[in-house]
């Protein structure tokens, strides 16, 4: 019998709670962040665990919604929502990895 993780990829626990540790770093309780994005906290608590990717996401986009960063609060700056996809729109004409740098 296969593998069930290959049929359907999943995300280890450890995974989202790497993810949450910027937005508690930031101060943000991750208890009500995981409820906002209709998750249970209390499932976090096996670290063995592993999660649908939707599940991922969703605890992704409320971090970075409600954090206002799009790189969910690793920085010590937040980067405004969408910034980087502007970014990677303006580097994509340039020759090489030195342009990116200088730009």
């Amino acid at each position: 019998m296969a593998d069930e993780r290959l049929i359907k990829p999943t995300i280890p626990a450890q995974y989202i709670l790497e993810l949450l540790d910027g937005a508690r770093f930031k101060g943000m309780d991750v208890n009500v962040l995981l409820r906002k994005a209709g998750v249970n906290p209390e499932i976090l608590k096996n670290t063995q665990a592993r999660f649908s990717i939707q599940i991922y996401y969703h605890i992704m986009r409320t971090v970075r919604e409600v954090l206002q960063d799009e790189f969910v609060g690793f920085l010590q700056k937040k980067t405004p929502p969408k910034a980087f996809g502007v970014f990677c729109q303006g580097v994509t004409g340039l020759p090489d990895l030195s342009s990116v740098i200088q730009y």
